[in-house]
């Protein structure tokens, strides 16, 4: 079998362009965060519904034993992108955020934006797996926009205990 010379080439553009697309619009850091940390965001709206939009606000969710805390934060705009701060709360179990501009809304197409608070082990904190329950399977989900999936919400809550 002849394989041309210019394909492999092709190959490999076609996957770098690939991943380019396949960019996740939120990026934060720390990528595991612990209780009390500052979590740093970066929002590009570029291909999701916020595209183009003026004014963009977020809404972050602080999430702890006791369910879901929102949380108005300042964005900062550098160019096409938005930065900010979530300051984790000392009980903090997880974190959310949805993206507003107007009546339009960001929600990672019924997904939502979430993580974990991990431990100094690498580990979830204990009540991280129920707010990612609450999220796909309760009222949290509801307020960020996540479609119901009570099959994954039963995987995080069957790991909590």
């Amino acid at each position: 079998m002849h394989i041309p010379k210019k394909l492999p080439v092709f190959l490999v553009l076609l996957l770098a362009s690939a991943a380019i697309l396949a960019q996740d619009p939120l990026s934060f850091q720390p990528q595991q965060p612990k209780r009390g940390d500052k979590v740093s965001f970066t929002y590009d709206p570029k291909g999701t519904p916020l595209e183009g939009e003026k004014n963009i606000a977020v809404r972050a969710y602080n999430f702890d034993k006791k369910g879901p805390r929102v949380r108005e934060l300042k964005l900062t705009q550098e160019g096409n992108k938005y930065t900010g701060t979530l300051e984790l709360d000392e009980m903090a179990t997880a974190g959310a955020f949805i993206f507003i501009a107007g009546a339009k809304k960001d929600d990672n197409n019924k997904k939502g934006y979430i993580f974990q608070v991990y431990d100094d082990k690498g580990q979830p904190v204990e009540g991280a797996n129920k707010a990612f329950y609450q999220v796909y399977d309760g009222y949290a989900g509801y307020l960020l926009g996540v479609e119901r999936q009570p099959e994954l919400g039963l995987s995080y809550i069957e790991k909590e205990y």
